[in-house]
């Protein structure tokens, strides 16, 4: 999601203003004598050349901005927890496998729970919104009827962890505001807790265990540690 800006050159008019020269001292009986002044030198009018080039990125490497997505990028294993308002807690498995898509300047992430026929089958692509400063992405699944969910995120370097917030639509029309907390507990595992926000409450609604599963080298890249991909930042 890139704009890019289209620069017109304009052109400069220097004009020439005639001044009046001084009378020397000791001359106060001569006649003022007004001389063209010399033209001011021309200067080039700008042109889109002259406009600085983005950085060039190394060899398959992805924009700074999402680098922290790099972290996701794996086949995992998946352990999806349901809290019911009763009290009770509905678990299920499934796998995702998350992986570079355009040129690695966004995530496509497979997400399968359960099995058939009630299994849960998602979509979701996530990139980084420049202007907004803030992370970007659509989740599409087998299930909702409103059309895929908008999703908006931010990541924090020192808690490793990605907080996404989104809306949702239910069929009676109502609009549902969630928060989906996304942390790393370890390089290999993470645990992402979605809760229902309801003014200044905030209710946990679900929880889902991540496992890096890994893979065979023909299969995925390297799974490149925490500290090495950020630089230890």
């Amino acid at each position: 999601m890139r704009a890019w800006n289209t620069f017109w050159s304009g052109i400069v008019f220097v004009m020439a203003i005639a001044c009046a020269s001084a009378l020397p001292a000791g001359q106060e009986g001569r006649s003022a004598q007004r001389e063209p002044a010399e033209p001011a030198p021309s200067k080039p009018a700008p042109t889109a050349s002259a406009q600085p080039a983005p950085p060039a990125l190394a060899a398959d490497e992805p924009p700074p901005p999402l680098k922290p997505l790099a972290w996701f990028v794996s086949p995992w294993n998946v352990v999806e927890r349901h809290f019911t308002p009763d009290g009770r807690m509905l678990e299920v498995k499934g796998t995702e496998k998350i992986k570079w898509v355009l040129d690695k300047h966004a995530v496509q992430r497979e997400y399968v729970t359960g099995t058939a026929p009630r299994q849960y089958q998602a979509l979701g692509l996530l990139t980084y919104n420049e202007l907004e400063q803030r992370f970007q992405g659509h989740w599409y699944d087998n299930t909702s009827a409103t059309g895929p969910t908008a999703v908006y995120g931010t990541w924090d370097a020192q808690a490793r962890t990605l907080t996404f917030a989104y809306e949702s639509v239910g069929m009676d029309g109502a609009t549902r505001r969630f928060q989906v907390v996304d942390r790393f507990v370890d390089d290999d595992q993470r645990v992402a807790t979605t809760y229902l926000i309801q003014g200044a409450e905030r209710t946990k609604q679900m929880e889902v265990l991540y496992k890096r599963a890994i893979p065979c080298p023909a299969d995925q890249e390297r799974i490149v540690p925490v500290d090495e991909l950020l630089g230890g930042g």
